[in-house]
C-alpha cells in the first residue's frame, strides 16, 4: 500500500520539468505549490482538492488521477510526475 505522506517535502514535475513541490500542513495534510502558489490540498489518504472540491487522488499503486483520468504517477523517491494538469 502506498504511503502518500511520503510525498511531503518532494517535488512535482510536469513533462519532466520541475514545476512545484508538496509541503506538509500543520493539520497533517499536504499542499501542492505550483509556480510558487498554493494550487491544491492533498489529504493524508491521497485525495486531491482544489477550493474544497475533490478533483483527484493518488491510488494505492502510486498512480495520480485528476479529473477522472490518470495524469501521472509517483516516482521511486515519492516525487510526483505528471503528464497533464487537466
Amino acid at each position: 500500500m502506498m504511503v502518500v505522506t511520503e510525498c511531503y517535502g518532494k517535488n512535482i514535475y510536469l513533462n519532466g520539468t520541475q514545476v512545484g513541490y508538496i509541503n506538509r500542513l500543520p493539520d497533517g495534510d499536504g499542499a501542492w505549490y505550483i509556480a510558487g502558489k498554493k494550487a491544491a490540498r492533498m489529504t493524508h489518504d491521497g485525495k486531491i482538492a482544489i477550493g474544497g472540491k475533490i478533483v483527484g487522488y493518488i491510488d494505492d499503486y502510486g498512480d495520480v488521477y485528476l479529473n477522472g483520468a490518470k495524469r501521472g504517477e509517483l516516482g521511486p523517491e515519492y516525487d510526483i510526475y505528471l503528464t497533464s494538469l487537466s
